[in-house]
Protein backbone atom coordinates (compact mmCIF):
# COMPACT_ATOMS: atom_id res chain seq x y z
CA UNK A 1 0.00 0.00 0.00
CA UNK A 2 1.11 3.30 -0.55
CA UNK A 3 1.95 6.28 1.60
CA UNK A 4 -2.18 7.13 0.65
CA UNK A 5 -2.94 5.00 3.17
CA UNK A 6 -3.97 5.83 6.56
CA UNK A 7 -1.95 6.39 9.39
CA UNK A 8 -0.73 3.69 11.59
CA UNK A 9 0.95 4.65 14.78
CA UNK A 10 3.38 1.56 15.54
CA UNK A 11 3.75 1.67 19.34
CA UNK A 12 6.57 0.23 21.35
CA UNK A 13 6.16 0.79 25.66
CA UNK A 14 9.60 -0.56 26.89
CA UNK A 15 11.33 -1.07 29.90
CA UNK A 16 15.35 -2.27 29.86
CA UNK A 17 14.92 -3.40 26.28
CA UNK A 18 18.16 -3.17 25.23
CA UNK A 19 19.19 -6.36 23.76
CA UNK A 20 16.38 -6.98 21.66
CA UNK A 21 14.96 -2.99 20.77
CA UNK A 22 16.98 -2.74 17.50
CA UNK A 23 15.75 -5.57 16.18
CA UNK A 24 12.32 -4.36 16.92
CA UNK A 25 12.59 -1.06 15.54
CA UNK A 26 14.42 -2.72 12.39
CA UNK A 27 11.26 -4.59 11.65
CA UNK A 28 8.90 -2.01 11.72
CA UNK A 29 11.02 0.41 9.49
CA UNK A 30 10.99 -2.26 7.07
CA UNK A 31 7.73 -2.51 6.71
CA UNK A 32 6.31 -2.51 2.96
CA UNK A 33 3.78 0.16 4.24
CA UNK A 34 5.84 3.75 4.81
CA UNK A 35 2.85 5.99 6.00
CA UNK A 36 3.36 5.04 9.83
CA UNK A 37 4.78 6.27 13.09
CA UNK A 38 7.10 4.14 15.40
CA UNK A 39 6.29 5.78 18.83
CA UNK A 40 9.13 4.47 21.59
CA UNK A 41 7.87 5.07 25.06
CA UNK A 42 10.67 4.15 27.82
CA UNK A 43 10.05 3.69 31.26
CA UNK A 44 12.81 4.72 33.00
CA UNK A 45 15.15 2.10 31.51
CA UNK A 46 18.48 1.73 33.49
CA UNK A 47 20.21 0.27 30.38
CA UNK A 48 20.82 1.39 26.82
CA UNK A 49 17.06 1.45 25.68
CA UNK A 50 16.60 4.76 25.30
CA UNK A 51 20.01 5.42 24.00
CA UNK A 52 19.27 2.98 21.64
CA UNK A 53 15.36 4.68 20.59
CA UNK A 54 17.37 8.12 20.22
CA UNK A 55 20.03 7.17 17.84
CA UNK A 56 17.34 6.23 15.44
CA UNK A 57 15.36 8.97 15.90
CA UNK A 58 17.68 11.51 15.01
CA UNK A 59 17.82 9.47 11.33
CA UNK A 60 14.07 8.42 11.00
CA UNK A 61 11.93 10.95 10.56
CA UNK A 62 9.19 8.05 11.62
CA UNK A 63 10.51 7.72 14.82
CA UNK A 64 9.27 9.50 18.16
CA UNK A 65 10.71 8.62 21.59
CA UNK A 66 8.98 9.48 24.94
CA UNK A 67 10.84 9.20 27.93
CA UNK A 68 8.56 9.92 31.19
CA UNK A 69 10.18 10.92 34.09
CA UNK A 70 7.93 8.65 36.21
CA UNK A 71 8.58 5.00 36.05
CA UNK A 72 4.98 3.07 36.30
CA UNK A 73 3.56 -0.61 35.98
CA UNK A 74 4.32 -2.13 32.22
CA UNK A 75 0.49 -2.20 31.10
CA UNK A 76 0.47 1.82 32.83
CA UNK A 77 3.00 2.48 30.73
CA UNK A 78 1.63 1.34 27.67
CA UNK A 79 -1.45 3.27 28.21
CA UNK A 80 0.22 6.22 28.18
CA UNK A 81 2.15 5.34 25.08
CA UNK A 82 -1.61 4.66 23.61
CA UNK A 83 -2.71 8.17 24.72
CA UNK A 84 0.10 10.03 22.72
CA UNK A 85 -0.70 8.46 19.72
CA UNK A 86 -1.10 11.26 16.69
CA UNK A 87 -4.39 12.21 16.33
CA UNK A 88 -5.37 11.16 12.85
CA UNK A 89 -4.06 7.80 12.96
CA UNK A 90 -6.42 5.50 11.97
CA UNK A 91 -4.92 2.17 13.75
CA UNK A 92 -2.69 1.29 16.00
CA UNK A 93 -0.49 -1.79 16.49
CA UNK A 94 1.84 -2.79 19.67
CA UNK A 95 5.10 -3.87 19.22
CA UNK A 96 6.83 -5.34 22.12
CA UNK A 97 10.52 -4.39 22.66
CA UNK A 98 11.59 -8.27 22.35
CA UNK A 99 9.33 -8.96 19.39
CA UNK A 100 9.26 -8.33 15.63
CA UNK A 101 6.98 -8.42 12.48
CA UNK A 102 7.24 -9.78 9.10
CA UNK A 103 7.86 -6.97 6.24
CA UNK A 104 4.22 -6.94 5.29
CA UNK A 105 2.45 -7.58 8.23
CA UNK A 106 1.11 -3.92 8.25
CA UNK A 107 0.05 -3.61 4.83
CA UNK A 108 -1.87 -6.43 4.91
CA UNK A 109 -3.60 -6.21 7.82
CA UNK A 110 -4.46 -2.47 7.20
CA UNK A 111 -5.83 -4.04 4.07
CA UNK A 112 -7.51 -6.23 5.59
CA UNK A 113 -9.39 -3.41 7.98
CA UNK A 114 -9.44 -1.06 5.29
CA UNK A 115 -11.92 -3.40 3.32
CA UNK A 116 -14.22 -4.30 6.22
CA UNK A 117 -15.10 -1.31 8.39
CA UNK A 118 -16.73 -3.28 10.64
CA UNK A 119 -13.66 -5.10 11.72
CA UNK A 120 -12.20 -3.18 15.17
CA UNK A 121 -9.52 -5.90 15.91
CA UNK A 122 -7.37 -7.84 12.96
CA UNK A 123 -4.66 -10.53 14.23
CA UNK A 124 -2.83 -13.33 11.83
CA UNK A 125 -0.90 -16.40 12.63
CA UNK A 126 2.47 -15.96 14.41
CA UNK A 127 5.46 -18.05 15.22
CA UNK A 128 5.96 -18.19 18.64
CA UNK A 129 9.85 -19.47 19.28
CA UNK A 130 9.74 -22.02 16.90
CA UNK A 131 6.07 -22.78 16.19
CA UNK A 132 3.58 -21.53 14.23
CA UNK A 133 -0.12 -20.44 16.13
CA UNK A 134 -2.86 -20.41 16.60
CA UNK A 135 -4.01 -23.96 15.58
CA UNK A 136 -7.65 -23.39 15.29
CA UNK A 137 -8.64 -20.25 13.20
CA UNK A 138 -11.96 -19.67 11.28
CA UNK A 139 -11.65 -19.94 7.89
CA UNK A 140 -13.57 -16.52 6.96
CA UNK A 141 -11.33 -13.27 7.22
CA UNK A 142 -13.74 -11.73 9.22
CA UNK A 143 -16.05 -13.11 12.13
CA UNK A 144 -18.36 -11.26 14.60
CA UNK A 145 -17.08 -9.88 17.48
CA UNK A 146 -19.66 -11.51 19.38
CA UNK A 147 -18.66 -15.06 18.23
CA UNK A 148 -15.23 -15.13 18.94
CA UNK A 149 -15.92 -13.70 22.29
CA UNK A 150 -18.05 -16.66 22.99
CA UNK A 151 -15.49 -18.91 21.30
CA UNK A 152 -12.37 -17.55 23.85
CA UNK A 153 -14.51 -18.07 26.84
CA UNK A 154 -15.72 -21.63 25.94
CA UNK A 155 -12.51 -22.65 24.21
CA UNK A 156 -14.36 -23.63 21.10
CA UNK A 157 -14.85 -23.99 18.27
CA UNK A 158 -11.24 -21.40 17.48
CA UNK A 159 -7.86 -21.66 19.25
CA UNK A 160 -6.52 -18.74 21.60
CA UNK A 161 -7.31 -15.84 18.22
CA UNK A 162 -5.43 -12.94 19.83
CA UNK A 163 -1.78 -14.01 20.36
CA UNK A 164 0.25 -11.27 22.35
CA UNK A 165 0.22 -7.61 21.51
CA UNK A 166 2.24 -7.82 19.18
CA UNK A 167 0.12 -9.86 17.08
CA UNK A 168 -2.75 -7.07 16.42
CA UNK A 169 -3.54 -4.11 14.63
CA UNK A 170 -5.99 -2.00 16.29
CA UNK A 171 -8.85 1.00 14.98
CA UNK A 172 -7.56 3.80 16.87
CA UNK A 173 -11.20 5.37 17.76
CA UNK A 174 -11.77 2.71 19.86
CA UNK A 175 -8.47 2.37 21.46
CA UNK A 176 -9.07 6.55 21.56
CA UNK A 177 -12.52 5.45 23.55
CA UNK A 178 -11.25 4.08 26.42
CA UNK A 179 -8.39 6.08 28.34
CA UNK A 180 -7.01 3.53 30.17
CA UNK A 181 -6.83 0.45 27.37
CA UNK A 182 -5.42 -1.74 29.73
CA UNK A 183 -6.81 -2.99 33.24
CA UNK A 184 -3.63 -2.82 35.29
CA UNK A 185 -5.53 -4.45 38.20
CA UNK A 186 -5.75 -7.29 35.98
CA UNK A 187 -1.88 -7.51 34.69
CA UNK A 188 -1.65 -11.00 33.33
CA UNK A 189 -4.76 -10.51 31.50
CA UNK A 190 -4.58 -7.52 30.25
CA UNK A 191 -4.34 -7.74 26.65
CA UNK A 192 -7.28 -10.51 26.70
CA UNK A 193 -9.70 -8.08 28.84
CA UNK A 194 -9.10 -5.37 26.33
CA UNK A 195 -9.65 -7.72 23.24
CA UNK A 196 -13.19 -8.91 24.22
CA UNK A 197 -14.05 -5.45 25.44
CA UNK A 198 -13.50 -4.13 22.20
CA UNK A 199 -15.65 -6.73 20.40
CA UNK A 200 -18.57 -5.89 22.35
CA UNK A 201 -18.85 -3.71 19.44
CA UNK A 202 -16.36 -4.07 16.53
CA UNK A 203 -15.58 -7.58 14.29
CA UNK A 204 -12.64 -10.01 14.59
CA UNK A 205 -10.22 -9.87 11.28
CA UNK A 206 -8.05 -12.46 10.70
CA UNK A 207 -4.86 -12.95 7.87
CA UNK A 208 -4.42 -16.56 7.33
CA UNK A 209 -0.23 -15.91 6.95
CA UNK A 210 2.37 -15.87 9.72
CA UNK A 211 3.36 -12.21 10.34
CA UNK A 212 4.49 -11.13 13.88
CA UNK A 213 7.52 -13.14 16.24
CA UNK A 214 7.13 -13.33 19.75
CA UNK A 215 9.88 -13.64 21.87
CA UNK A 216 10.16 -15.93 24.58
CA UNK A 217 12.67 -15.83 27.37
CA UNK A 218 13.44 -15.88 31.13
CA UNK A 219 12.43 -11.62 31.24
CA UNK A 220 9.59 -11.67 29.65
CA UNK A 221 6.20 -11.06 31.39
CA UNK A 222 4.70 -14.24 29.62
CA UNK A 223 7.65 -16.29 31.73
CA UNK A 224 6.13 -15.08 35.11
CA UNK A 225 2.49 -16.00 33.62
CA UNK A 226 3.05 -19.73 32.83
CA UNK A 227 5.53 -20.34 35.74
CA UNK A 228 2.84 -18.93 38.26
CA UNK A 229 -0.26 -20.32 36.34
CA UNK A 230 -1.88 -17.16 36.36
CA UNK A 231 -4.04 -18.57 33.29
CA UNK A 232 -5.94 -20.12 36.10
CA UNK A 233 -7.20 -17.39 37.63
CA UNK A 234 -7.22 -15.12 34.51
CA UNK A 235 -9.69 -17.37 33.08
CA UNK A 236 -11.86 -16.89 36.24
CA UNK A 237 -11.60 -13.86 35.91
CA UNK A 238 -12.25 -13.79 32.00
CA UNK A 239 -15.93 -15.75 32.73
CA UNK A 240 -16.97 -13.18 35.94
CA UNK A 241 -16.77 -9.94 33.55
CA UNK A 242 -17.76 -10.97 29.97
CA UNK A 243 -19.91 -14.15 30.97
CA UNK A 244 -23.30 -12.23 30.99
CA UNK A 245 -22.27 -10.14 27.73
CA UNK A 246 -20.66 -13.43 25.10
CA UNK A 247 -22.57 -16.16 27.14
CA UNK A 248 -26.29 -17.40 27.63
CA UNK A 249 -26.99 -17.62 31.81
CA UNK A 250 -26.49 -21.26 31.83
CA UNK A 251 -23.49 -21.62 30.00
CA UNK A 252 -22.43 -18.23 32.18
CA UNK A 253 -23.13 -20.35 35.58
CA UNK A 254 -21.49 -23.73 34.00
CA UNK A 255 -18.38 -22.27 32.71
CA UNK A 256 -18.15 -20.36 36.08
CA UNK A 257 -18.19 -23.50 37.88
CA UNK A 258 -15.94 -25.05 35.37
CA UNK A 259 -12.93 -22.85 35.77
CA UNK A 260 -13.61 -22.01 39.21
CA UNK A 261 -13.04 -26.17 40.24
CA UNK A 262 -9.84 -26.46 37.48
CA UNK A 263 -8.39 -23.71 39.98
CA UNK A 264 -9.70 -25.54 42.81
CA UNK A 265 -8.20 -28.90 41.28
CA UNK A 266 -4.75 -27.95 39.74
CA UNK A 267 -4.25 -26.75 43.87
CA UNK A 268 -4.91 -29.96 45.40
CA UNK A 269 -2.82 -31.78 42.36
CA UNK A 270 0.45 -29.60 42.99
CA UNK A 271 0.74 -28.98 46.47
CA UNK A 272 4.69 -28.92 46.04
CA UNK A 273 3.82 -25.41 43.87
CA UNK A 274 3.40 -24.02 47.21
CA UNK A 275 6.72 -24.08 48.45
CA UNK A 276 7.21 -21.35 46.32
CA UNK A 277 6.85 -17.86 47.97
CA UNK A 278 6.52 -16.30 44.63
CA UNK A 279 3.59 -18.68 43.73
CA UNK A 280 2.24 -18.21 47.54
CA UNK A 281 2.13 -14.53 46.91
CA UNK A 282 0.45 -14.27 43.65
CA UNK A 283 -2.26 -16.52 44.25
CA UNK A 284 -3.36 -15.14 47.60
CA UNK A 285 -3.69 -11.77 45.93
CA UNK A 286 -5.86 -13.33 42.61
CA UNK A 287 -8.05 -15.17 45.42
CA UNK A 288 -8.51 -12.47 47.32
CA UNK A 289 -9.76 -10.36 44.19
CA UNK A 290 -11.73 -12.71 42.66
CA UNK A 291 -13.45 -14.41 45.78
CA UNK A 292 -15.96 -11.69 46.22
CA UNK A 293 -16.80 -11.01 42.78
CA UNK A 294 -17.86 -15.01 42.56
CA UNK A 295 -21.76 -15.38 44.09
CA UNK A 296 -22.47 -18.98 45.50
CA UNK A 297 -25.79 -19.31 43.81
CA UNK A 298 -24.03 -19.07 40.41
CA UNK A 299 -21.64 -21.77 41.65
CA UNK A 300 -23.77 -24.26 42.43
CA UNK A 301 -26.14 -23.49 39.86
CA UNK A 302 -23.13 -24.24 37.58
CA UNK A 303 -22.23 -27.71 39.11
CA UNK A 304 -25.28 -29.09 38.66
CA UNK A 305 -25.77 -27.99 34.97
CA UNK A 306 -22.52 -29.47 34.40
CA UNK A 307 -22.90 -32.40 35.57
CA UNK A 308 -26.57 -33.12 34.02
CA UNK A 309 -25.30 -31.75 30.48
CA UNK A 310 -22.13 -33.11 30.31
CA UNK A 311 -22.62 -36.36 31.92
CA UNK A 312 -18.25 -36.31 32.93
CA UNK A 313 -16.51 -36.13 35.64
CA UNK A 314 -17.23 -32.60 36.59
CA UNK A 315 -14.32 -29.87 36.12
CA UNK A 316 -13.70 -31.11 32.62
CA UNK A 317 -13.78 -28.39 29.65
CA UNK A 318 -17.51 -26.82 29.28
CA UNK A 319 -18.79 -28.87 25.79
CA UNK A 320 -19.74 -26.65 22.91
CA UNK A 321 -23.37 -25.08 23.67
Amino acid sequence: MSAAGPLVSVVTPVYNGEQYLAECMESVLGQTYDRLEHLIVDNCSTDATLEIARRYQATESRIRVLAPPEFVSGDANANRALRKIMPDSRYVKIVHADDSIHPECIAKMTALAEGHPSVGVVASYRRLGDKVVPKRVPESPVVSGHHVGRSMLLGTPYDYLFGSPTTLLLRADLVRARPDFYNVANSFDADVEACLDLLRECDFGFVHEDLTFTRRHEGAASSFFFRNQAQLPAAIQRVLKFGPFYLEHDEYQRKLAVVVAEYVRFMAMHPAKLRSAEFREFHRVEIVRLAPQIRVPDLVRGAARQVLVSGRRFGRALPAA
